[in-house]
């Protein structure tokens, strides 16, 4: 037997034991490490039908875990201060500091497709995929309605608005999540963030549909190397499990996964087959980048004194954050241009400030060229990057 093999062996036997003892709580929690383990073991395994019949004693140790879990809540805990009875599973919701933090990352949105500019091949296609998810399937028809996609390319090309600009239109609760939001230098830790998000967002689905939006994915599901650490192991176990749905017992809880990364040639290959679908976010060409400056412009307020098709050619290479970083500074110029007293009354102390209107007026083609020459955009690196992603896409 292998080494992980004969380390779920003894998880099996501690679970076992602990179960006879009734410590239900630890028997639960070493039954759920043994179906992460498995889930890992599953893998590695050299032909499909080793795979099967481990990812089947995976799914048997979680509901192990699950049924004992519930058996342990079922139990009523008495408050000392109050003698108030706490009704079973309230403990675990209310009180659970893993549930706590992963509910902060709730994110309400004010992001829609209309603010969003360049990306319409993009857009007609995410619509298809996730009308196809929601529709009504025909009785006696099976339709496969894959629920993690992944939004891959350079930085600053709009994926974390994408997600959000989907989860407006679908209505849907949206857990805007960093990969550092889920890693934790103590061991275990990290697994318990992810499981806790999953089992969040599954109850924000009873009623309608949850969307998970993982940034820096890559950070969190690197490839599997001989000095990956057991913690690394543990975390992308359990986002194996979650993509899996093994938590769901086969129910449709209408939660989506939508991973977003720079480099997803780094991704564990086990990961990335779990994401049915994949989207090339690319840079902005011509067009599209004065769709996103006429966009940023509008939404500002403000009006522009040029055509702002003159900045096509002067902006290529730039992504759509670089955009929004080249407006943010031209803004900026023409506020000061027109508001030169607010130095002598800032000088006169806070009220005198407080009662001033700022002065605008359109915006010039030269403080947006001025801003542009601040940023240096390498054309060998750029074409590496769209060689690299073309490789890819294969």
């Amino acid at each position: 037997m292998t080494y992980l093999g004969d380390s779920i062996g003894k998880k099996v036997a501690l679970a076992t034991l602990s179960e006879q003892q009734g410590n239900r709580e630890k028997a639960a929690q070493t039954w759920q490490e043994a179906a992460e383990m498995m889930q890992v073991f599953a893998i590695d395994a050299l032909s499909d039908n080793s795979k099967t019949r481990r990812l089947a004693k995976a799914r048997e140790y979680a509901q192990n875990a699950r049924s004992l879990a519930t058996k342990a809540s079922d139990q009523s805990t008495v408050q000392p201060q109050t003698g108030r009875t706490t009704p079973a599973g309230e403990e675990n919701h209310d009180n659970n500091p893993y549930r706590k933090e992963v509910r902060g990352l709730k994110f309400s949105s004010g992001i829609h497709w209309d603010d969003i500019g360049g990306l319409d091949e993009v857009r007609d296609e995410l619509e298809s995929f996730f009308g196809i998810f929601l529709a009504q399937k025909p009785e006696g028809v099976v339709i496969d309605s894959f629920r993690n996609i992944m939004l891959y390319g350079p930085p600053g090309t709009g994926k974390t608005m994408i997600a959000a600009a989907i989860s407006n239109q679908l209505d849907a609760v949206f857990f805007n999540v960093k990969a550092s939001d889920l890693t934790s230098k103590y061991f275990g830790e990290s697994s318990k963030l992810v499981n806790a998000l999953y089992d969040e967002a599954r109850s924000a689905a009873d009623t309608g549909l949850s969307i998970i939006f993982i940034d820096e994915f890559d950070s969190l599901c690197r490839a599997r190397e001989g000095d990956t650490s057991g913690a690394e192991q543990r975390i992308l176990s359990t986002i194996l499990s979650e993509l899996d749905g093994l938590a769901e017992k086969g129910e449709d809880k209408g939660v989506l996964t939508i991973a977003a990364t720079n480099r997803p040639d780094t991704l564990d290959q086990a990961i990335r087959s779990r994401f049915q679908k994949q989207f090339y976010i690319p840079l902005p060409g011509e067009q599209a980048r004065t769709d996103i400056l006429k966009k940023i412009i509008t939404k500002s307020g403000m009006t522009a004194g040029f055509d702002v098709e003159n900045l096509s050619s002067e902006t290529k290479g730039f992504s759509g954050r670089d955009l929004q970083g080249i407006f943010r500074g031209a803004m900026a110029r023409m506020v000061a241009r027109n508001n030169t007293a607010i130095k002598d009354l800032i000088r006169q102390g806070k009220q005198a400030v407080e009662k001033y209107t700022l002065k605008v007026s359109a915006l010039l083609e030269r403080d947006f060229l001025e801003e542009i020459e601040k940023i240096k955009i390498d054309p060998e690196t750029t074409k590496k990057n769209n060689d690299f992603y073309a490789r890819y896409r294969g």
